[in-house]
């Protein structure tokens, strides 16, 4: 048989087992593919240039991303199939095999997998192109352009990105058994599972990676004026945390329970202890790798859910009134007043606003007194929300922003002309419309804002409830009219947050891309440990130990790694949900731990396929006894 016939054999043998490496890197190229297709043709063509040019660029952004993403996959994907022949590429020495032949026969077995991986990632993206698309328009609501049924230049780049990837790696693993001694592919599954690392090194690594981890939890908690400027070193501590986390502490650990002969001899640990313990100190930077992707899910996620959030609460805001005007001639807001509400049968109500530069910061903050803001709530239909109001305080309208850099609380205290004002906290009822999205909107005591209005200086604020229709005709009578006024046209009516929208869309899908591709690379080790274990197995049934208690130490075994990562994860996701609490000013608890829970489900049904294949191969190996 030839060396392309029996790579070609071996690919069909294990083909079951290199399932979730082709179904996690076909799904990548799917999404990469259907993303691809809104910069690369004519899906946006029904948006305005605004927003298909800010969809564009996040998605140019979301594409980097998945790019470098496949790389470092591919490279794990190709390092873990070749480590895995290794231990049978002995025996193709034997049978006479140059070195080149036999780094030939899993380069070509390699090249079959990604293939495959290929041409499901392909055929599924241009089949499922427009269902792509209808989803994104679904959770959206921005009407998209079908387009073609495929779209060529998306889907030639998709090809020469992942083949060009896969191929570099491949060829590099080729010419390392090329290079590779007969005495090293010959041993390779020699290898002695009872190694400890020393214990003194476990616990220096333990400390360093606590010690890292705590200091960028700290970080993502603590205030910041500019969280840009942290965000790498944040990200890098908690890489390099969990690194080290999995290879020192976990062993640590687990070395500790070890010795402990009470615990060691219950529930049959002892089948299975020895080997987690290696298994997770050779494996650790495959399970931090794992915890990192786990985490980057939850954030992906967690950001799109957080963005849908604050799309929401800025929506609901300028529906409230869908016109509004801002001058400082009140006269003329007058006669737009009498204008406006002729024309459209509608009545615009008028509201004081206060203007005063703090001296010492020299910021403009703007006032409203509590009589009118109450006005304006009755106006709208809303609770004014005025408990916490004193003359002492001052309450804050909540800021209409998707996200923010600036995470560090301002100076809370104001001190007008003697007078201190002590921050009495945030209004989340969206009274006054748009006008936070452009400033920010203190509430104070009428007695207080008669002061504030004779420090500073006066503008007016005209209000107007009316159908889209009406706001949109209105929005351009005065904007030809404006002469100094401010003119804060409701986003209901022009869409420019609707990439907002297709954002957070797209955040849904890499979600699925991180938490698919890290549930592959647990079941893929798993499978590799699986085999591993023949020969142990084999020993273990000789000595008398019955396949139902060898069984149930496997499933504590498969499950070890993915409660392990699980866990690092789930303690994680208490500060990553802070931290987009701070950036985005939107409540997350609650939407973090279901998240959280959403994870766990989708890792325990990758345990389960791990037990079953597992006991699959447990069940073949006792075919060839």
């Amino acid at each position: 048989m030839s060396i392309a016939g029996l790579a070609f054999q071996n690919f069909k043998t294990s083909a079951r087992n290199s399932l979730p490496v082709i179904f996690s890197l076909g799904f990548t190229i799917l999404v990469f593919y259907n993303l691809m297709c809104l910069t690369e043709s004519e899906v946006l063509s029904t948006q305005s240039a605004y927003v298909s040019s800010m969809i564009s660029s996040c998605i140019y952004v979301v594409e980097l991303v998945l790019v470098i993403f496949m790389v470092f996959y591919i490279h794990y994907c190709i390092s873990s199939f070749f480590e895995k022949q290794k231990k049978s590429l002995g025996l193709y020495i034997f049978m006479g095999l140059s070195l080149k032949k036999t780094g030939s026969l899993c380069l070509i077995e390699i090249l079959l997998i990604g293939l495959s991986a290929l041409v499901l990632g392909c055929a599924s993206g241009v089949v499922c192109q427009r269902l792509f698309l209808m989803i994104i328009e679904s959770i959206s609501g921005v009407k998209l352009n079908m387009g073609p049924l495929v779209n060529l230049p998306a889907l030639l780049i998709s090809i020469f990105a992942f083949w060009i990837i896969y191929l570099f790696f491949s060829f590099l693993q080729f010419i390392g058994i090329c290079r590779s001694s007969v005495l090293e592919l010959v041993s390779a599954s020699r290898r002695d599972e009872t190694v400890k690392a020393p214990v003194f090194l476990l616990v220096l690594e333990a400390l360093l990676g606590i010690v890292l981890m705590g200091w960028g939890f700290y970080l993502a908690v603590s205030d910041s004026d500019n969280l840009f400027e942290i965000l790498f070193l944040f990200v890098l501590l908690i890489c390099a945390g969990i690194y080290l986390l999995f290879g020192g502490l976990v062993p640590l650990v687990l070395q500790s329970l070890q010795k402990n002969k009470r615990f060691l001899y219950q529930a049959q640990r002892n089948l299975w202890i020895n080997s987690l313990i290696f298994r997770i100190r050779r494996n650790y930077r495959t399970y931090a790798v794992t915890a990192i992707l786990l985490l980057s899910s939850l954030t992906a996620l967690l950001t799109g859910l957080m963005l849908q959030q604050r799309k929401d609460i800025i929506v609901r805001a300028q529906e409230v009134y869908t016109v509004q005007l801002v001058g400082s001639d009140e006269s003329r807001m007058q006669e737009f007043r009498q204008q406006i509400d002729s024309q459209e049968k509608a009545e615009g109500l008028m509201i004081p606003l206060a203007s005063w530069q703090d001296p010492g910061t020299g910021k403009v903050n703007w006032f409203i007194s509590a009589s009118d803001y109450e006005r304006m709530a009755e106006d709208a239909g809303l609770d004014p929300d005025l408990e916490a109001l004193n003359d002492q305080t001052y309450l804050q309208q909540e800021s209409l922003v998707l996200m923010t850099m600036v995470t560090a609380k301002p100076d809370d205290d104001l001190d007008i002309d003697g007078t201190i004002l002590h921050y009495g906290g945030q209004i989340s009822t969206p009274v006054t419309g748009s006008l936070p999205k452009f400033a920010d909107i203190n509430i104070v005591t009428d007695g207080n804002y008669d002061k504030i209005s004779r420090l500073g200086q006066t503008f007016w604020l005209l209000n107007w409830k009316l159908p889209i229709e009406q706001a949109s005709k209105v929005n351009g009578i005065l904007s030809e009219e404006l002469d100094g006024e401010f003119l804060l046209s409701s986003d209901a009516v022009d869409h420019s947050l609707d990439f907002v929208s297709v954002v957070y869309a797209v955040s849904y899908f890499i979600f699925l891309v991180f938490i698919i591709t890290a549930g592959s690379i647990l079941f893929m080790r798993t499978l590799n440990d699986g085999y591993e274990d023949v020969e142990r197995i084999r020993i273990l049934k000789k000595l008398g130990i019955s396949q139902t208690t060898l069984s149930k130490a496997a499933v504590r075994q498969i499950a070890a790694p993915y409660l392990l990562t699980f866990g690092l994860m789930a303690g994680c996701s208490i500060f990553v949900a802070i931290c987009l609490e701070k950036t985005g000013r939107t409540a997350l608890s609650l939407t973090a731990i279901g998240s959280v829970a959403a994870i766990g489900v989708i890792l325990l049904l990758f345990d389960l396929a791990s037990v079953a294949s597992w006991l699959q191969i447990m069940k073949n190996s006792q075919k060839t006894d």
